[in-house]
């Protein structure tokens, strides 16, 4: 602000104008912004503690500096965040089957104490196979004729991935595999000879 003073006494003289200044220094009123928005890092399961799954950043408007970062809501527990930097890590091993994903929120605070409104930030753990298929077809083949030919059907393998995977081949071992062949894509297992009951029953 600027402006003048002048005094006049009581004979009607005026002094001369003093001009007169003075500010207004800012203080920080407004609160910070979150910036980083709402959208934190997927992870596959059993990819590690420790890792990092969002760095909050703010803007904290007004002419302050952000002083610290935190976190809260539904699976705060379960992370870690640097007050200092923002990063928020993991503090577990993810599973899948335990938890497919996280929820929490992020507020950031400047120099004066005013704290940002919270932001609800959100990420997924995605889903790795990790169990052995099991076998579904049983343990019983079909039975064959003797002298009824090569090539002749057996059994057909069928499984189950379990773990949301697919089933990519196929495979026969025992006593009798190298009489046998098996098509690894489909399942199928054929006699390579023409069956002999007295040869081999």
């Amino acid at each position: 602000y600027s402006f003048t003073v002048t005094a006049t006494d009581d004979s009607g003289n005026t002094s001369a104008a003093t001009t007169v200044t003075f500010a207004i220094t800012n203080v920080d009123d407004i609160a910070p912004t979150i910036t980083s928005g709402e959208t934190g890092t997927n992870k596959a399961e059993n990819s590690g503690a420790g890792q990092t799954v969002y760095t909050i950043t703010a803007d904290a408007n007004d002419g302050g500096t952000i002083q610290s970062f935190a976190i809260g809501g539904t699976d705060a527990a379960l992370l870690a965040v640097n007050a200092s930097s923002g990063v928020v890590t993991l503090t577990a091993n993810p599973d899948y089957e335990t938890k497919s994903s996280y929820s929490f929120t992020v507020t950031a605070t400047d120099d004066s104490g005013n704290t940002s409104a919270a932001t609800t930030v959100t990420f997924a753990i995605t889903n790795v196979d990790e169990s052995v298929p099991t076998i579904t077809s049983g343990s019983t083949g079909t039975d064959l004729a003797e002298n009824s030919g090569a090539g002749q059907t057996v059994y057909t393998i069928a499984a189950s991935d379990n773990d949301g995977g697919s089933v990519a081949s196929y495979a026969i071992g025992g006593d009798d595999a190298g009489l046998l062949a098996v098509n690894a894509s489909s399942g199928v297992v054929t006699l390579t000879g023409d069956p002999n009951y007295e040869a081999k029953a």
